[in-house]
């Protein structure tokens, strides 16, 4: 059943400063913040929108335009000049979601081979008899309920590779719980924790935006990465939603992973794109984007076909961020 029957309109619209990564492979060497007036699109169920040439809405003095998760037909050159404007792709992606609709069993049927969904059944029994012979988990929804979840979530945050190597661990800060709060009183935000132990082992932390779930911060012990927690609370939370019959989409959000691509049951052609005036210091910009991204794209190259770019990756995550420490910024793109 198709959903692409919505032209799309960008549902948020605000300047900030847009923090562009600068990245060898998942390590983040420097952040370039870049004042921008953000257009965020909201992708899901969506047509594809027109190609932008130039901005299309009046921008700032001083400033760019961003265009957040703008629905593609096609991939764009990355990098073209019209007027007083460059246009930046900064990334292609698929922008992953689940359609919420129908059924559990439709949805392992439709989106999961028979192979895939006994693997993902056998990691849940292996978790299960790990915490004693049935699986821990929780769903977090009110004020008290979200407070709770972001204690016990902070103290797991800081042994996830999410929050050491890419600084995307979940927020316990007070204007981050005190938002939460705000939320959870409004019924628009869901939160969840697995446990072992007596302890969380993974956390998945979702505020909901336009009838979407979305995936804003998910992370995991590392101690107990052999029982696959991350997979194992994903497919309870999926069943969990799907019961529910409250949200029409779980939104995985921009970026692709296995993971997204694992559970998501469609996706949309999606970009990042800056229009930045023609001075030297947005060249410079631009051109160490693309330089950090050719090396990483070119050792991922060189390293795939030894079957050593995943092993590498998994060593990063659980050695490098001990001895690497960079200064976080905060989130954005």
């Amino acid at each position: 059943m198709s959903t692409q029957t919505i032209a799309p309109q960008p549902c948020r619209l605000r300047v900030k400063d847009s923090l562009l990564k600068i990245c060898l492979g998942e390590i983040v060497v420097r952040r370039r913040k870049l004042p921008v007036l953000a257009a965020e699109f909201f992708p899901l169920g969506c047509d594809a929108a027109p190609e932008p040439n130039e901005p299309t809405m009046p921008v700032p003095e001083g400033a760019g335009l961003l265009l957040s998760s703008y629905p593609l037909a096609r991939p764009l050159k990355r990098i073209s000049v019209s007027g007083q404007w460059i246009r930046y792709v900064a990334r292609h992606y698929r922008h992953c979601y689940t359609d919420l609709r129908g059924t559990f069993a439709d949805y392992l049927q439709a989106n999961f081979s028979s192979k895939t969904r006994q693997t993902l059944r056998r990691k849940c029994k292996k978790m299960a008899q790990r915490s004693g012979g049935q699986l821990h988990w929780k769903a977090y929804a009110t004020p008290e309920d979200i407070d709770e979840f972001l204690t016990q979530a902070g103290r797991l945050a800081p042994k996830t590779y999410q929050q050491r190597l890419l600084d995307l661990g979940v927020r316990t800060d007070e204007a981050f719980r005190a938002r939460a709060a705000e939320l959870a009183a409004k019924d628009e935000v869901r939160a969840f924790l697995l446990f072992c132990d007596d302890k969380p082992i993974a956390y998945l932390y979702c505020p909901c935006r336009d009838g979407a779930l979305q995936y804003d911060s998910l992370g995991y012990d590392p101690a107990y990465a052999e029982f696959s927690p991350g997979t194992v609370l994903q497919y309870q939370v999926m069943e969990y939603l799907f019961g529910q019959k409250k949200y029409r989409f779980f939104d995985f959000e921009k970026g692709e992973g296995a993971h997204k691509e694992l559970f998501a049951s469609t996706s949309q052609l999606c970009g990042d794109i800056y229009f930045l005036r023609r001075r030297a210091g947005n060249y410079f910009t631009i051109w160490l984007h693309r330089a950090t991204e050719g090396a990483t794209d070119l050792v991922g190259a060189v390293l795939r076909p030894l079957g050593l770019k995943h092993r590498l990756k998994r060593f990063l995550r659980r050695k490098l961020p001990l001895a690497i420490v960079h200064r976080p910024l905060g989130r954005g793109s």
